[in-house]
């Protein structure tokens, strides 16, 4: 599940306030705009400042209430006074008081370490963790060392240029799950051709066969997971088909077979 709509709005109007503070900030601080007597006396003058005494934290719950999301999903983070705010693979970060927040990726100097990818990885092994083999297309590996999760279209050219090199993977121990997700979304002719290829009752050969231009016989089935799929990469966060993830819950960059060879043996 992706945030609330309330959410959006929230953090809309929240950065576009920081953005609108800062220069309004910048233009009567510049003592050159200020012009006039007044302007002389105010920059002949140090100006002061005056510190509003810090608001009292607030409730997870209450953090959670005003950015839409649940109050499992507030939790801390290495920094006092600051709490995370994830719903899917979105994550924010908001101050104790829930009048701050950011948008961006937390680091940690020591370690180099990437804190908002690492969690993002979390929630995406979380997810991952719920999908059923028999609900996947496999191209396993002979003796296998890696597998893949990945997200396809049958009409996406990347995709079906991922499938042609297909032996290649297979023959570096990559093992690949399909998972359904039609780009142009539900209900669409490319949902229809994915949903025929689920519900055919030799998947690996109509998967083929519908990604090099063939016609797949059309059909419909009563479990069809097809629909759960598609939403299952909008909860991780897929930006474009095909996209790869470890059963860890990291993407790893659609390439040539030795690109993602190299990914999977860097860790991701």
């Amino acid at each position: 599940m992706l945030f609330s709509s309330r959410f959006r709005t929230v953090a809309a109007v929240s950065l576009a306030a920081v953005a609108f503070a800062a220069m309004a900030f910048a233009t009567v601080g510049d003592d050159t705009a200020v012009t006039g007597e007044a302007g002389v006396l105010a920059a002949s003058a140090p100006a002061k400042r005056v510190s509003a005494p810090p608001a009292a934290p607030v409730s997870r719950a209450e953090i959670a209430k005003r950015f839409g999301a649940q109050p499992a999903n507030v939790r801390d983070t290495p920094i006092p006074g600051l709490f995370e705010v994830s719903e899917g693979t979105e994550v924010l970060y908001v101050s104790a008081d829930g009048n701050y927040m950011l948008s961006g990726e937390l680091f940690e100097l020591a370690s180099r370490n990437n804190l908002t990818d690492v969690r993002k990885a979390g929630i995406r092994k979380s997810l991952l963790a719920a999908v059923r083999d028999e609900d996947t297309i496999p191209f396993l590996a002979p003796k296998p060392k890696y597998e893949l999760y990945v997200f396809t279209d049958v009409d996406c050219g990347y995709c079906r240029r991922l499938h042609g090199h297909m032996a290649e993977l297979n023959g570096m121990g990559i093992s690949l799950r399909y998972l359904a997700f039609p780009r142009t979304g539900l209900g669409t002719e490319s949902a229809r051709k994915v949903e025929s290829v689920w519900c055919s009752t030799n998947r690996q050969q109509a998967l083929t066969n519908a990604k090099t231009g063939a016609t797949v016989a059309a059909g419909t089935c009563k479990n069809s997971p097809v629909k759960a799929q598609y939403e299952l990469g909008a909860a991780v966060g897929l930006e474009g088909t095909p996209a790869l993830y470890t059963k860890d819950g990291m993407n790893i960059r659609n390439g040539s077979p030795e690109d993602i060879l190299a990914q999977l043996q860097k860790g991701g």
